[in-house]
């Protein structure tokens, strides 16, 4: 196939329901406070390589200490080698993980205007919709450079990349956001941007509908 036959339109994101989200109540519950909050939205599946954010945590911990990490996603086979590594954690720091299984999709926005950033360790996407959904929230991402992934994020304008399936790497791009709100919150504003630029389901549907009619046009000419 000729690259001119291909076009890249990707996923896309309701908007509005992310404009809304305070994240108070759910800050309340798990009794987290003021303290700086990492999320990770995914299921949880060795694709997803969650094993990397809880390798990554206690190079985390060693400079911020009271950095919270929430981990959110459907419960499936991997849970429980998930748990594993947990457990495996000191007591202290297993305290500052929380899991919240099998969460109505209602409270996603929410779970992200919990999150002072959005880590992403998966590099098995063909898109990344949890980044468009994180920048509709106005919140900074990190994601691996690989694929998909590192081609949507604009390093250093909407997000930060770490490489792929190193904890050190990931460690020390989470600590760079979490020692600069500023940053945080531009990278935040330009994701949005993006997003409404591209990624509302309005811009995708007519995008989808264009190759469609331009396809047609081109085969009847």
């Amino acid at each position: 196939m000729t690259p001119e036959k291909i076009q890249v339109i990707g996923g896309g994101v309701d908007v509005a329901p992310f404009l809304v989200g305070n994240g108070r109540t759910l800050r309340d519950k798990y009794q987290l406070g003021d303290k700086p909050v990492i999320l990770v939205l995914c299921r949880h599946s060795e694709l997803k390589r969650l094993d990397t954010v809880i390798a990554a945590m206690p190079h985390i911990w060693a400079q911020q200490p009271d950095v919270h990490l929430l981990l959110a996603g459907a419960r499936t086979n991997y849970s429980a080698t998930l748990d594993q590594l947990i457990t495996a954690l000191p007591p202290a720091q297993q305290a500052q993980i929380q899991i919240i299984n099998d969460f109505p999709e209602s409270e996603k926005p929410e779970l992200l205007a919990v999150a002072d950033l959005l880590v992403h360790p998966s590099g098995n996407e063909s898109f990344g919709i949890v980044f468009a959904e994180a920048w509709a929230a106005g919140k900074p991402v990190i994601g691996a450079d690989v694929g998909a992934l590192a081609s949507l994020i604009d390093a250093g304008q909407d997000g930060l990349l770490f490489r792929y399936g190193d904890p050190a790497s990931m460690a020390a791009q989470v600590l760079t956001l979490l020692a600069n709100p500023a940053q945080r919150a531009a990278l935040g504003a330009a994701g949005r941007q993006k997003v409404l630029a591209n990624y509302t389901w309005d811009i995708v549907a007519d995008r989808v509908r264009q190759i469609y009619a331009d396809t047609i046009a081109r085969s009847r000419a």
